[in-house]
């Protein structure tokens, strides 16, 4: 059994060149020691082994996937707006989900395809834009939906 420690009797001796920083008063090992730690984690005795974990029979299987509920993530009147950031589609058709998030695809696709625009029209409801090089035919349209989704 380690010997007790009688904390009342430690003192912190000052010294004259005492800069702040604190001083070791007494070796940090035997400070270990006396508090009854041991110097490494012990290793596991020889002999032992690992209990494995036993593997779940067919019927507890088949027991768990009955008793599984499967849940989806997807609401069936919500519509998905995917859209690829690098490179958006300009399709007829396209959804996004905001005027904000459509604005954005519409600078992305000059940016991927090389190309200037001068918007026409721009609000909260509606986008319309035109390719700004001579005799570039291109041009987009876009209104906000009752759901707040845009589409091309």
């Amino acid at each position: 059994m380690p010997t007790p420690i009688d904390w009342t009797t430690l003192t912190i001796i000052g010294q004259d060149d005492d800069d702040g920083f604190a001083q070791a008063v007494a070796d940090e090992d035997k400070v270990y020691e006396a508090m009854g730690f041991e110097e490494v984690e012990p290793t596991p005795k020889e002999g032992t082994q690992e209990v494995p974990i036993p593997a779940m029979s067919a019927e507890m299987q088949v027991d768990m996937e009955e008793a599984a509920v499967n849940i989806g993530d997807t609401v069936h009147e919500e519509a998905i707006h995917e859209w690829d950031r690098d490179n958006p589609e300009m399709s007829v058709g396209t959804l996004y989900p905001s005027m904000k998030e459509f604005r954005l695809a519409v600078r992305q696709h000059a940016i991927v395809h090389e190309f200037e625009y001068d918007t026409e029209h721009s609000d909260k409801d509606r986008f319309r834009a035109k390719c700004s090089a001579v005799g570039c035919p291109w041009i987009i349209r876009a209104r906000t939906q009752h759901d707040g989704s845009v589409r091309v």
